[in-house]
Protein backbone atom coordinates (compact mmCIF):
# COMPACT_ATOMS: atom_id res chain seq x y z
CA UNK A 1 0.00 0.00 0.00
CA UNK A 2 2.66 2.41 0.79
CA UNK A 3 4.30 1.90 -2.58
CA UNK A 4 1.35 2.52 -4.29
CA UNK A 5 0.96 6.05 -2.40
CA UNK A 6 4.31 6.97 -2.73
CA UNK A 7 3.80 6.37 -6.81
CA UNK A 8 0.82 8.40 -7.04
CA UNK A 9 2.49 11.29 -5.16
CA UNK A 10 5.54 11.69 -7.90
CA UNK A 11 2.72 11.05 -9.93
CA UNK A 12 0.80 14.09 -9.06
CA UNK A 13 4.67 15.76 -8.95
CA UNK A 14 5.13 15.83 -5.41
CA UNK A 15 8.40 15.12 -3.82
CA UNK A 16 8.10 11.31 -2.36
CA UNK A 17 11.26 10.29 -0.48
CA UNK A 18 11.13 6.90 1.38
CA UNK A 19 12.81 5.01 4.31
CA UNK A 20 11.66 1.59 4.37
CA UNK A 21 12.44 -0.93 7.66
CA UNK A 22 13.79 -3.26 5.10
CA UNK A 23 15.68 -2.93 1.74
CA UNK A 24 14.06 -1.87 -1.63
CA UNK A 25 15.12 -3.23 -4.72
CA UNK A 26 17.12 -0.67 -7.24
CA UNK A 27 14.28 -1.58 -9.78
CA UNK A 28 11.35 -0.93 -7.30
CA UNK A 29 13.34 2.73 -6.68
CA UNK A 30 13.45 3.70 -10.32
CA UNK A 31 10.14 1.54 -11.14
CA UNK A 32 8.66 4.42 -8.71
CA UNK A 33 10.41 7.35 -9.12
CA UNK A 34 11.00 7.97 -5.56
CA UNK A 35 14.64 8.56 -3.40
CA UNK A 36 15.05 6.29 -1.25
CA UNK A 37 17.27 7.39 2.47
CA UNK A 38 19.08 5.58 4.23
CA UNK A 39 18.48 6.58 7.79
CA UNK A 40 15.14 8.16 9.35
CA UNK A 41 17.13 10.90 10.74
CA UNK A 42 17.62 12.40 6.94
CA UNK A 43 13.60 11.79 6.37
CA UNK A 44 12.47 13.18 9.47
CA UNK A 45 14.93 16.56 8.93
CA UNK A 46 13.84 16.68 5.04
CA UNK A 47 10.20 16.27 5.07
CA UNK A 48 7.16 18.32 6.44
CA UNK A 49 4.76 15.40 5.94
CA UNK A 50 5.38 11.96 7.27
CA UNK A 51 3.05 9.05 5.90
CA UNK A 52 3.28 5.75 7.83
CA UNK A 53 2.23 2.82 5.81
CA UNK A 54 2.55 -0.45 8.33
CA UNK A 55 1.62 -3.78 9.08
CA UNK A 56 0.41 -4.32 12.34
CA UNK A 57 0.51 -2.49 15.54
CA UNK A 58 4.08 -3.83 16.28
CA UNK A 59 5.16 -2.14 13.90
CA UNK A 60 3.67 1.19 13.91
CA UNK A 61 4.81 1.36 17.51
CA UNK A 62 8.84 0.91 16.65
CA UNK A 63 8.63 2.71 13.86
CA UNK A 64 6.65 6.03 15.88
CA UNK A 65 9.10 5.11 18.83
CA UNK A 66 12.04 5.54 16.23
CA UNK A 67 10.55 8.78 14.95
CA UNK A 68 10.18 10.69 18.35
CA UNK A 69 13.98 9.97 18.86
CA UNK A 70 15.01 12.46 16.04
CA UNK A 71 12.08 15.03 17.10
CA UNK A 72 9.14 15.11 14.84
CA UNK A 73 7.68 18.59 16.50
CA UNK A 74 6.00 20.36 13.81
CA UNK A 75 5.82 17.33 11.31
CA UNK A 76 2.66 16.32 9.61
CA UNK A 77 2.21 12.26 10.79
CA UNK A 78 -0.06 10.66 8.90
CA UNK A 79 -0.82 6.64 9.75
CA UNK A 80 -2.36 4.98 7.00
CA UNK A 81 -1.48 1.03 9.18
CA UNK A 82 -4.50 -1.43 9.38
CA UNK A 83 -3.80 -1.30 13.27
CA UNK A 84 -6.61 -1.73 16.07
CA UNK A 85 -8.14 0.47 18.10
CA UNK A 86 -6.53 -0.30 21.43
CA UNK A 87 -3.08 0.38 19.50
CA UNK A 88 -4.44 3.71 17.92
CA UNK A 89 -5.85 4.85 21.67
CA UNK A 90 -2.33 4.13 23.21
CA UNK A 91 -0.30 6.34 20.39
CA UNK A 92 -3.15 9.04 20.81
CA UNK A 93 -2.11 9.54 24.28
CA UNK A 94 1.34 8.50 24.32
CA UNK A 95 2.80 10.87 22.19
CA UNK A 96 1.09 13.86 23.06
CA UNK A 97 3.70 15.26 26.03
CA UNK A 98 7.00 17.11 25.18
CA UNK A 99 4.97 19.59 22.44
CA UNK A 100 4.21 16.86 20.67
CA UNK A 101 0.73 16.05 19.85
CA UNK A 102 -1.13 13.39 19.38
CA UNK A 103 -0.45 11.08 16.12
Amino acid sequence: MGSAMARRLVDRGQIARRWNRSAISAADQTRLGIQVVKEIADLVATSDILILSQFDDRAVQDVLNTLCAFDPSGKLIVDTSTVSPKCAGRRAGGHSGGGRHGY
